[in-house]
This record gives C-alpha cells, structure tokens and sequence, in this order.
C-alpha cells in the first residue's frame, strides 16, 4: 500500500520507537530515537549472524520496555544484499521495515557536522532521521519460491563475478601490470567517474543505486538494440550523429534511461507501447522504417 508522506509522517507517534540501522557485510550498527528525534539508547553494534539478530532483538525489547514503546519501525539503507536477512528476520518478529533512499541519506548527514564522511556510527542516526520526517519507502520481501530465485540470482552473480575476475588473473604479470595501472590512476587524481545524461545527450556512467537493477537493465537491452527496430535506429542515430556523437556504452546507457521512462508511461497510465510515439518523442525527427 502506498501512503502520502503526511500519512507516513503521523504514523510516527509519541509510543514509536525508532531504530536506524546501518547495514555493512560482517557487522551492523543500530541507534534508537523516539518521534522527536531525542536518542534513547546507546549505539548496539551486532554481527550479522542469527547470534547477532538475536542480541538485536533483546536490545530492541529492552529499549522498548524501558522507554515505554509499543510501535517499533527499522529504518535501514539497501545496501546490495546484505539486508535480506535481517529483512526476513524482523518480518518473522513482525516488526515494521522501511528502506530510506542512499542518496538522501548522503545529503542529510551533512547537516549535523558539515560532512559526507561514510561513518557507521553516523549514518544510523541520519536514517532514522529520514525515517521521522516520512522520506522512506516500504520494501516488498519474496517468500517462498521467489526467495529463492532471489538467492540463486546473488549466486550467479558471485559466481560469474569470480569467473571473470580468475579469468583475468591468469599469470602473475598481468597481476603485476593491473596495480601499476592502478597506482597510476590514483596518482595521477583520475577518479572512477559517476556518469550522467546531459541535456546535449552525453551520457555516464553512475553507481549510485542498485548494481543489479543496472545488469538487469543491460541484459535487456542488448537484444532490444539488436532486434527492436525503433531502438535498433534510436542506437545508430546516436552513435552516428555528426553532433556529439555517443560512445556505444553511453547510447546504451541512454536507451536503458528511455526504456525505464516506458515501462513508466504503461504502468501509470495503461496503455500499450506504442513506437510512432517513441519516435516522436525522441524530437529528433526520425522517420520509423517498416519491418
């Protein structure tokens, strides 16, 4: 169910406890605030385990008892797949889950001391902060059988990631000539770049948000490119335009954007794909060729 964020907001009352959570590979962090973000407990560092769930849980009904709270909601970043345990853990105890935007959550710390600096203590705070003021939204958690396509999916992942990177590493030298590279870049102040779309069609390349979303988005639109005759065109223009032609990668990226606008458009107002209208909507004045 979708609620305004007045509606969110006033569900954060006098008798809610809430708990800010910062997620992270081995460890967690977790900080608790009433609704007018007064700190009511110390910072609870636990081991993601189901040893370190269960210390969570005991501090969390400690923390309630003693401050009186009957409603207790977690606010957490997604951060890759490392919250889907304790996702599931606290839908078992029924506990209400929320996830707060990465991106807002990099802006907001700044307002307490003027910093972006990634801080585990910190950032829990910033979250519940978030989670207060209603600027959170609520996760859907597979069950069953989508649980574990979500799992298989993580797996392949790894397990083609690993692939490539033995792959790669095949002979000491190749090892050798990476770090030099490296140490060149770093050096040199060349920094791994975040990419976006300008309004003069460059595109770039961001990591900001969900890495597998951007896979998935990739995976679709190879074959669209290849097979779909609108975005088949769409590619050549770009690439081939005599002003600021795009790299492959960058009318890729371009496309992907496009393609996310559309399913937009279908969902929201229930129509069917139409590509005259994509064509158009492009203002590039091409012509759609008949298969």
């Amino acid at each position: 169910m979708n609620y305004t964020q007045n509606e969110k907001i006033m569900s954060i009352t006098e008798s809610t406890l809430v708990i800010g959570i910062d997620i992270a590979k081995q460890f967690q962090y977790a900080r608790a605030f009433d609704y007018r973000g007064i700190e009511l407990s110390k910072v609870k560092p636990f081991e993601n385990t189901a040893a370190g769930f269960k210390t969570f849980q005991e501090w969390l009904e400690l923390v309630a008892k003693e401050n009186k709270k009957d409603n207790i909601i977690v606010g957490l970043e997604p951060t890759g797949h490392y919250w889907f345990t304790l996702g599931n853990f606290l839908k078992e105890l029924g506990i209400k889950l929320v996830l707060v935007n990465p991106f807002n959550v990099k802006r907001s710390k700044e307002l307490d001391d003027n910093s972006q600096t990634k801080n585990d203590l910190k950032d829990p705070k910033t979250i519940a902060k978030l989670v207060i003021e209603g600027r959170y939204s609520q996760p859907y958690i597979p069950e069953g059988i989508y649980s574990e396509l979500r799992i298989a999916m993580g797996m392949r992942e790894s397990l083609s990631k690993n692939l490539n990177i033995i792959k790669r590493f095949t002979h000491p030298s190749q090892i050798q000539k990476l770090a030099g590279l490296n140490l060149i870049e770093n050096s040199s102040g060349k920094h791994k770049g975040k990419t976006t779309i300008s309004k003069r069609g460059r595109a770039t390349i961001s990591k900001r948000g969900r890495a597998r979303l951007r896979a998935i988005l990739f995976r679709v639109i190879m074959p669209l490119v290849s097979k779909n005759n609108e975005f088949k065109m769409l590619h050549e223009y770009y690439t081939n335009r005599k002003e600021n032609p795009l790299k492959k990668k960058q009318s890729l990226i371009l496309l992907c954007c496009k393609l996310i606008r559309i399913f937009f458009t279908i969902i929201t107002k229930k129509v069917e794909y139409n590509p005259q209208k994509l064509m158009k909507d492009t203002g590039f004045n091409l012509q759609l060729k008949v298969a």
